[in-house]
């Protein structure tokens, strides 16, 4: 195919690093769903491990709805109870997904118009994905992906290739972090406004930007807020993407504070000191969620089915539909099409033409499920079956790719 153009899809496989310890390069990064849980345990422990460190100065610009002002110290006390009750809540369901949908259908509006114990789950799931982003090792694959398709020449301007889009339903910001390392720029809403990355960019696209590269995190992303209630206008983080802090080994890690290794205490304690840096930034980020003055990028799918507008060009971000009408190659990576996504999923592959190949890269012992579903939501449309990538090491690209 010439000037074929490329699509790829994500799920969380592909941002938890690689987990074959029989690899080269073995790196856990973001946690798989079934893993969040515990990694909120460790989190808390932590931050309540911070406690010894933060500083008890008032927060800049910041006061509670009293008009009172606020510490970082009580700030991060608040935020430990926020972060103990919502992780109880989501390991007493199967996942955050529902946890969260239960929160969506019993909230109801306080007296400014705004469901706040919804918004709340939102937020704290940002804020959650913040601090794993500066804890966790870089998923290496993004590094490996970004090298291979990037444009450009040495000491000049790097161009991500037109014939391919990303769209995906991690909230983590992990290839946004590799794209920094490759451009003269380290912020997030730098790289965000650089290229066409949504939610969070905030300058227009110009006529000229219209066919290059997208990256749509479909259902928001960490690092994002909306600074009112009608959610019309994304914003991004003024966040430093790759801080100087030395990254754990986090299996070694889960696993020592699985099993009570007291010898744990002490490095969690130089992390906590470590990482206090970002901590003030999600105290910061926190204080102005807890007063209402921003709310998150995230929005699940179920928000985007019950949209009153019935047309899903209205639904979803609208480069996602002119790019799944031009796709000729879908690459699906590390997603498993779970049911709270089902609608959005269909409307995903109603719009691809039957002509479409499809690359399916996950576990192997996965791979025909998930083809199953593929098919059942798609209808069974596509004139080609379902191509089998069986290498996890690194993001399949198609011997299409032409840059």
């Amino acid at each position: 195919m010439s000037n074929t153009k490329i699509t790829y899809l994500l799920g969380s496989g592909a941002s938890c690093g690689i987990r074959d310890d029989d690899a080269n390069l073995p790196n856990y990064a973001m946690p798989l769903v079934k893993e969040i849980p515990q990694r909120l345990e460790l989190m808390l422990n932590i931050l309540v491990k911070a406690k010894k460190f933060i500083s008890a100065s008032i927060v800049d610009g910041v006061k509670s709805e009293y008009g009172l002002q606020r510490t970082y110290k009580e700030l991060l006390e608040e935020l430990i109870v926020k972060f103990e009750i919502f992780k109880e809540n989501v390991k007493s369901h199967a996942s955050i997904d529902t946890y969260a949908k239960k929160v969506y259908f019993t909230d109801s509006l306080n007296s400014n118009g705004i469901y706040e114990k919804y918004e709340e789950v939102k937020a704290l799931i940002d804020l959650y994905f913040l601090f794993e982003h500066f804890f966790v090792q870089q998923d290496i694959r993004y590094d490996l992906f970004i090298a291979s398709i990037l444009k450009g020449y040495q000491g000049g301007n790097i161009k991500l290739p037109e014939s391919t889009s990303i769209i995906t339903w991690n909230y983590d910001i992990q290839f946004e972090t590799s794209l920094a390392n490759f451009y003269h720029a380290h912020k997030l809403k730098e790289i965000r406004n650089k290229f066409l990355i949504y939610p969070g960019r905030e300058l227009d696209v110009t006529e000229d930007e219209m066919t290059d590269f997208n990256l749509i995190h479909i259902n928001g992303v960490s690092g994002a807020y909306y600074s009112d209630n009608h959610k019309k206008k994304c914003q991004s983080d003024d966040l430093l993407l790759n801080s100087n802090t030395s990254k754990p080994n986090i299996k070694k890690i889960l696993s020592a504070f699985e099993n009570k290794d007291k010898s744990l205490e002490k490095e969690l304690k130089h992390i906590a000191r470590s990482l206090l840096p970002i901590i003030n930034s999600i105290l910061r980020k926190y204080a102005l969620y807890s007063t209402h003055a921003i709310f998150s990028s995230i929005k699940f799918a179920w928000e985007l089915e019950h949209s009153k507008v019935p047309d899903e060009y209205y639904r979803l971000p609208p480069p996602i539909l002119r790019i799944l009408k031009n796709t000729d190659i879908l690459v699906i990576i590390g997603y498993s099409f779970p049911t709270f996504n089902r609608e959005i999923d269909k409307i995903i592959f109603k719009r691809l033409r039957d002509t479409t190949y499809i690359f399916l890269q996950v576990p192997e012992k996965m791979f025909s499920e998930i083809e199953v579903k593929i098919n059942s939501l798609s209808f069974g449309k596509f004139d080609n079956p379902v191509k089998k990538i069986n290498i996890l090491n690194e993001f399949f690209i198609p011997y299409e790719f032409v840059g």
